[in-house]
């Protein structure tokens, strides 16, 4: 199994950044040992390659390590910390998970909707769907509603789509009640999760 596939298989989220160490220069990098580290399930070998990339600023380092501090440490604070350092450089998936900490709160932060929408607002600005679908969650204007919505719609979010044909079948947010275009909206839902 390539390396490739390997990342695919048992972390999609870390696809990306596999794609970024196919380079044999890359290869040597503190990031790319600690995604191999990560891979490999050696999770204190992979933080200590992470902080060494954090500390050089790349902001996807930070992100790694809040998710790891989430996922394999169960540690929240330092999980939101290296998440929120993440969000500050502007990283679109550390600000939507900052925004969904603030959305729906836990141990170390109380939820806080006008939070939530900074900085969701700032990820779907980067044109992060699931953040545009909860900035359409979170809106309590109907034509706010509807641009969240179709924006991630757009964007190919199942969610948003299932919620869109929702939508043609009751005739909320303003839009028609069409049932076949509701139903054509459900089949696109099951097509993008498949």
């Amino acid at each position: 199994m390539s390396k490739k596939s390997a990342c695919n298989a048992r972390f999609p989220s870390l696809l990306l950044a596999c794609m970024l160490i196919s380079s044999s220069a890359a290869a040597e990098t503190p990031f790319a040992a600690a995604i191999q580290y990560e891979m490999d399930r050696q999770y204190d070998l992979a933080v200590e390659q992470y902080k060494i990339a954090a500390d050089h600023g790349l902001s996807e380092a930070m992100y790694a390590l809040g998710r790891l501090y989430r996922e394999e440490y169960y540690d929240d604070r330092r999980s939101f910390d290296w998440f929120l350092k993440a969000a500050n450089q502007g990283d679109a998936f550390a600000q939507y998970e900052i925004g969904l900490l603030y959305q729906l709160g836990n141990a170390v932060t109380a939820a806080d909707s006008e939070k939530a929408a900074h900085w969701l607002t700032l990820a779907a600005n980067k044109s992060h769907r699931a953040a545009a679908y909860q900035l359409f969650n979170l809106a309590a204007d109907e034509a706010e509603k509807r641009k969240w919505l179709f924006k991630s719609v757009d964007w190919g979010y199942p969610e948003a789509m299932q919620s869109l044909a929702d939508a043609y079948f009751t005739g909320a947010l303003g839009l028609p009640m069409d049932h076949d275009l509701a139903q054509w909206w459900r089949d696109r839902a099951i097509q993008a999760k498949e």
